[in-house]
């Protein structure tokens, strides 16, 4: 587990890497995430931009902003207390934005793969109460999603927003099952430019 954690954190910072080379602006975003709203998680991420473009509609409309950008992610969510789930996923995102305004909309299509742990056997030592011989097994699963995301800028750096992804878990050691994901979340805008 530890060893996809830091290979997740890694893909990560390269992105991030990539991220300030290009933009002034690098969001992080952390969220509270949970699989068909009640398994706990949390979530982070941030977004590699590499197209944004502005389009008036009509006459006297206010100007849109689109912006198309690549999200890497990282998760950790628990479903029962004995099933631990890490999950990697990667979103292309469309995200419109009226520039009066501080809400906006983003659609997005992804791919992820979620590494899923259970406890199925363990024993205890009467002596002192500990828990011995934790037999596990873990199921992998790649998870094409669509997803909506709305959010709300609070100040130009900070912003609150809610996402709605359907997954279907695709897996050959399981069956395959589809999922609702829930994030409610802020992202910090950190600025990347040395001024």
């Amino acid at each position: 587990m530890k060893a996809y954690l830091f290979f997740g954190i890694f893909i990560l910072l390269g992105f991030s890497a990539r991220a300030q080379y290009r933009a002034s602006q690098l969001p992080l975003s952390l969220a509270y995430y949970g699989n068909i709203l009640i398994n706990p998680g949390v979530k982070i991420g941030t977004e590699w931009e590499f197209r944004q473009w502005e389009k008036t509609p009509a006459q006297n409309a206010s100007p849109r902003q689109h912006r198309l950008s690549l999200d890497p992610q990282l998760a950790f969510f628990q479903q029962g207390g004995h099933r631990s789930n890490f999950q990697f996923h990667l979103d292309l995102a469309y995200r419109i934005q009226k520039l009066d305004r501080r809400r906006y909309a983003t659609w997005a299509l992804g791919l992820g793969y979620l590494q899923q742990s259970q406890v199925v056997n363990w024993s205890f030592n009467l002596s002192d109460g500990s828990r011995q011989d934790v037999e596990r097994t873990r199921r992998h699963y790649v998870l094409p999603s669509l997803s909506y995301e709305w959010g709300f800028f609070s100040s130009p750096r900070l912003n609150w927003y809610s996402k709605f992804s359907f997954a279907p878990w695709l897996s050959a050691e399981a069956a395959n099952t589809l999922s609702l994901q829930v994030e409610i979340g802020l992202k910090w805008h950190w600025s990347t430019s040395k001024n």
